[in-house]
């Protein structure tokens, strides 16, 4: 090609800004401790600093308690129902493996816990009396003793390592108050009770036993059956994320109303 023809272009230098920042999640507000009552921020707070576990997990535990303790002697405000709602709670904390979950729901419920041992001592010492009391009964003799002598009542209010339909057929049985704990949350949402064929029952069992207090439980030819109005019911679980992640990503449960009610 001929020299002259050539055109020499200029092409302007290309400055490159400063490339934006990649996104990231805001950190977590601080678990506002400071609004409880003093008893039970200095509660938290203690078991917090023994313990050396974050605030969150003991303030969860502390809460849980009061719940359990409150929900049999006061009912929480309702917008259109002037007597209110249970004062009941549904709670959900996940936590990494040695962040201490369990020392903190020890210590938070070690009171409640050794006072209901106490209390079922004394039921098991009792209804070791009423059985014997029944020995050698039989056909008349029998019905008529238990028409006339009524059994001790199970003071058990705590439960951990159970099922949904336990819990139920106790309410119906006549028990007024309860509180599913565990700081293995796995044995809730990866129990029998959540399996396959139970779940939605459960959900909705669970549900409206937090919306009106209310369990049923109709079983053809069991003495356990009938419906029990007025109950009070908390949940407390705290579970590390990996053995509840498959549940906590159930449409399921996330739409018939279940999770949306945990704090």
């Amino acid at each position: 090609m001929n020299a002259s023809l050539m055109t020499v272009v200029k092409v302007p230098a290309i400055e490159w800004r400063t490339p934006d920042a990649l996104p990231t999640e805001p950190p977590p507000k601080p678990y506002p401790t400071a609004s409880l009552p003093a008893t039970m921020r200095d509660a938290v707070r203690a078991i917090a600093h023994h313990v050396a576990a974050p605030e969150v997990l003991a303030a969860q535990c502390i809460v849980a308690n009061a719940a359990y303790l409150a929900q049999t002697r006061v009912n929480a405000p309702h917008l259109n129902n002037p007597d209110g709602m249970p004062c009941s709670l549904f709670q959900l904390a996940l936590a990494d493996s040695g962040d201490r979950k369990s020392e903190c729901y020890r210590l938070a419920f070690k009171t409640v816990e050794e006072v209901e041992r106490t209390a079922r001592d004394g039921y098991a010492a009792e209804a070791a009396e009423f059985r014997s009391m029944q020995d050698g009964l039989s056909g008349k003799a029998l019905k008529e003793f238990n028409a006339k002598e009524t059994p001790p009542a199970n003071p058990r209010t705590l439960y951990a390592d159970t099922t949904f339909e336990k819990i139920v057929m106790d309410f119906v049985n006549g028990m007024a108050a309860a509180a599913w704990v565990t700081d293995e949350g796995g044995r809730i949402l990866g129990g029998h009770s959540m399996k396959a064929d139970t779940v939605a029952a459960t959900l909705g069992g669970l549900v409206k036993l937090f919306d009106s207090g209310r369990a049923e439980r109709d079983r053809v030819g069991e003495f356990s059956s009938g419906i029990a109005y007025d109950r009070r019911f908390s949940l407390h679980m705290l579970a590390q994320e990996v053995t509840v992640r498959e549940a906590l990503n159930n449409p399921l449960l996330q739409g018939q109303g279940f999770l949306p009610r945990f704090l």
